[in-house]
């Protein structure tokens, strides 16, 4: 990349291999390399991400002393105040600090967004089902089936049919699947509290997917499995 100087006289950006300025004919004088710039400055990402995170810590202060202040009201105001609830409210605070970060101000690819959702999503809901109905787990029964059926569904529909396709994004993929054919796994297997219909569902999903990258987006998989596997 070529660098400049500044000419003396007329403030002109001249090549450093020059003797004298083309614009004003001034003799370039030696400068110290702290004059020395280059063609195109370089954004100064440090920067913006320092913006960006002070943006998400006034954000998540400003939530976390609502929810101090909301438990406060509810421990005064409710007698029968469980700390389950309590527990509840963390977790949902969590979720919002997520979708701050993770999420709205992050760079990363839709996969990664989906996978800080599915596990932030679940862990609140999770949290709902222990605070409300301890004996009837509707968490492991319909809602955890129904995160990763919607997660890989939706990152599928990103890959075959969004503008850009960034390579992470079928990591991901492949995460959902085999997350989806675990619930199977253990939906069959009888394990307590997992669903059986839900389970053959996550399956159909699970083989839908594979279907449609090998048919839809057959040559881009390939492609991507090859640079993974540096072959």
């Amino acid at each position: 990349m070529n660098h400049f100087q500044i000419c003396p006289i007329c403030d002109a950006h001249v090549n450093v291999n020059l003797s004298h300025c083309p614009v004003c004919g001034g003799f370039m004088i030696e400068q110290p390399m702290k004059h020395l710039t280059k063609d195109y400055p370089q954004p100064n990402y440090s920067k913006i991400a320092s913006t960006k995170n002070k943006q998400a810590y006034f954000i998540f202060l400003s939530l976390t002393l609502l929810l101090i202040f909301l438990l406060v009201f509810f421990n005064f105001a409710l007698p029968n105040w469980s700390f389950t609830w309590t527990i509840t409210a963390i977790t949902l605070l969590l979720y919002i600090w997520i979708l701050i970060t993770n999420t709205i101000l992050s760079q990363i690819t839709v996969g990664g967004k989906l996978v800080w959702q599915s596990i932030a999503s679940s862990i609140v809901l999770a949290s709902l089902n222990f605070a409300m109905t301890p004996h009837d787990l509707w968490f492991t029964m319909y809602a955890l089936p129904l995160i990763l059926i919607g997660s890989t569904m939706s990152l599928l529909l990103v890959i075959l049919f969004g503008i850009r396709q960034p390579r992470d994004d079928y990591r991901f993929l492949i995460l959902f699947i085999l997350l989806n054919y675990s619930y199977t796994i253990l939906s069959i297997a009888q394990i307590i509290f997992f669903n059986m219909w839900m389970g053959y569902v996550t399956f159909a999903i699970g083989t839908l997917s594979i279907l449609g990258i090998l048919t839809l987006g057959r040559k881009s998989f390939i492609r991507f499995i090859r640079s993974w596997l540096h072959i």
